[in-house]
């Protein structure tokens, strides 16, 4: 009975070992001076060290581009970044608690959000680059609902982001095209390509006309539904106002 007892005590054990090796976060566990005691394989993979490498040899300071301490005292989850063994950064959400059995022991969970991360880093660049051209552009749902209002829509239009977000984009600017004909081949245009380019009038915040050369396309999920509309447009106001008076000019 007692061996019977003993293989489920050892059975047990090597399921418990199992999981926290190869959990999907990583577990460290460090005495206060911070000084690496433990570490499952997920974090040892992550960081490129073997265990013999860093367990008692290496610090979270070594580790950390942060000054870890100021966080472990002030928050018990925070954000850091990490370097491998090959000098790579890697970027973790990082838990942070004491012991509960052992006074000198501070154990720390580290989920990686590497990927978050450079996917922010790359939503960021992109969101500057939309901000830094004098184009507005423009993101609608199906409902033509503004989704995004850039610094060039603000700068032509009049109206702040948070002014326009969620109203109507067709209510708002009131489009106005030259023809019947303009606007049925703008209809069609977006059933058969999903792209129209060409000029309209439209109104700024104080009802004045602006004359817009633009572009319409439709966005698509991966599966190709249609999920909005993104408009580019430029500010064709004051070349309209010369050709009108050059050909008044060639009339008279």
């Amino acid at each position: 009975n007692n061996e019977k007892v003993q293989r489920l005590i050892n059975d047990a054990n090597d399921r418990i070992v199992d999981l926290y090796d190869n959990a999907p976060c990583g577990y460290i566990t460090t005495n206060r001076n911070l000084l690496i005691t433990g570490i499952n394989n997920t974090a040892l993979n992550w960081l490129e060290f073997s265990r013999e490498e860093i367990v008692g040899t290496l610090t979270l300071h070594d580790l950390c581009n942060h000054d870890i301490e100021k966080f472990l005292h002030q928050e018990k989850e925070f954000e850091a970044s990490l370097h491998t063994k090959s000098g790579k950064t890697i970027h973790m959400q990082i838990g942070f608690s004491e012991s509960s059995d052992r006074e000198d022991e501070y154990r720390i969970v580290l989920i990686d959000i590497t990927g978050r991360k450079l996917a922010e880093l790359q939503v960021g660049y992109f969101e500057n680059l939309i901000n830094q051209t004098s184009d507005a552009i423009i993101s609608l749902d199906t409902n033509f609902q503004i989704r995004s209002w850039n610094k060039g829509a603000e700068k032509l239009y009049g109206y702040s982001s948070s002014d326009v977000i969620g109203k109507n984009g067709r209510d708002l600017l009131n489009a106005i095209y030259e023809s019947d004909e303009i606007a049925k081949i703008f209809r069609e245009k977006m059933k058969t390509d999903g792209y129209w380019s060409g000029e309209v009038i439209q109104h700024n915040k104080k009802g004045e006309q602006i004359y817009i050369i633009g572009s319409v396309s439709t966005i698509k999920d991966a599966e190709g539904n249609l999920i909005g509309y993104v408009s580019i447009n430029q500010d064709i106001t004051e070349r309209k106002k010369h050709e009108n008076q050059l050909r008044n000019f060639n009339a008279e």
